[in-house]
C-alpha cells in the first residue's frame, strides 16, 4: 500500500469515528429542560460581555434598591436552595448587596427594600427577576425543538444548544438568548442572555428544609386572607 492510499484509509477511519460519535447523541426530546429537583442546591455565576447588547437593568424590576446615577445594578451570583415544597433564592449584586426571596404556595416572596413583596411565579424579563419568578431554571422556559441548533461541549459536558433571536416590543423586549442544556440530565449548563454569560454550577443534593423567616410567613398569611376574601366575593 503506497503512502497516498494509506493516508486516504486513515482519513476514512477518522471520519467514520467522528460520525459514529455524533450519532451516539440522541436528538433532544420533551421536556427539553428538566424541572428543578427537590432537595437540591445550585448556583449561577454571571459575567458581562462588554461587546454585546446589554440586558435590561434589574433595578427596573423593583427587587433591588435604586442604583446611583450612572450605574446599573447587575446580578453576579444567583444561588438557589429547594426542598419538596419551597425554595430560597439569594442574588448577589455587583455592589455586593444581596436580595433574598422565597418560593412558597405558588408565589414568590421577595425581601425588597420597602418590605416583603408577593407575586405569582412566572418568567421575569431579566436574569434577576427570572431567578425569582421562573417556575424552572432561569431563562430556560423558551427552550423548544424549533430553537434547537445542534450539540456542543460546554464546561466539559455534552450539551444541546438552543438559540432564540431577540424580540423587541413596546413594553417588553427579550434579548438574543442561547442556552446549552446537558445531554445527560437536561439541566442547564450555560445561558447567554444578551451580554450576560451565565454558567450554572453542578446541581448538588441538599438536605434542607427551606426555613421561612417571620416576615415572609406573616406576608403569606396576609396574602392567604386576601385570597380567601376574593374567593368569597366570587361566590
Amino acid at each position: 500500500m503506497n503512502d497516498l492510499m494509506r493516508l486516504a484509509l486513515i482519513g476514512m477511519i477518522l471520519t467514520a469515528g467522528v460520525a459514529h460519535g455524533a450519532d451516539q447523541i440522541p436528538a433532544p426530546t420533551a421536556p427539553f429542560v428538566a424541572a428543578p429537583r427537590p432537595n437540591t442546591h445550585w448556583e449561577m455565576r454571571i459575567e458581562y460581555k462588554p461587546d454585546a447588547p446589554p440586558t435590561r437593568s434589574a433595578s427596573m424590576s423593583g427587587i433591588a434598591a435604586p442604583a446611583p446615577a450612572g450605574t446599573v445594578h447587575q446580578p453576579t451570583v444567583i444561588a438557589c436552595w429547594r426542598d419538596a415544597k419551597q425554595g430560597r433564592i439569594v442574588i448577589t449584586w455587583n455592589n455586593a448587596d444581596e436580595t433574598e426571596g422565597y418560593i412558597a404556595d405558588g408565589r414568590v416572596f421577595i425581601k425588597a427594600p420597602n418590605g416583603v413583596a408577593a407575586a405569582q411565579a412566572a418568567d421575569g424579563g431579566d436574569m434577576a427577576t427570572s431567578a425569582f419568578y421562573a417556575r424552572g431554571y432561569p431563562e430556560t422556559s423558551w427552550v423548544a425543538l424549533d430553537h434547537y441548533r445542534g450539540t456542543e461541549t460546554i464546561n466539559a459536558k455534552p450539551c444541546y444548544k438552543f438559540h432564540r433571536d431577540a424580540v423587541y416590543g413596546m413594553e417588553v423586549s427579550t434579548p438574543e438568548t442561547t442556552a446549552w442544556i446537558s445531554v445527560v440530565d437536561k439541566t442547564p449548563v450555560r445561558v447567554l442572555l444578551g451580554n450576560a454569560l451565565c454558567n450554572y454550577s453542578a446541581i448538588t443534593p441538599w438536605d434542607g428544609p427551606v426555613s421561612l423567616p417571620p416576615d415572609v410567613r406573616a406576608k403569606i398569611q396576609i396574602v392567604s386572607r386576601e385570597d380567601r376574601a376574593l374567593e368569597a366575593l366570587g361566590k
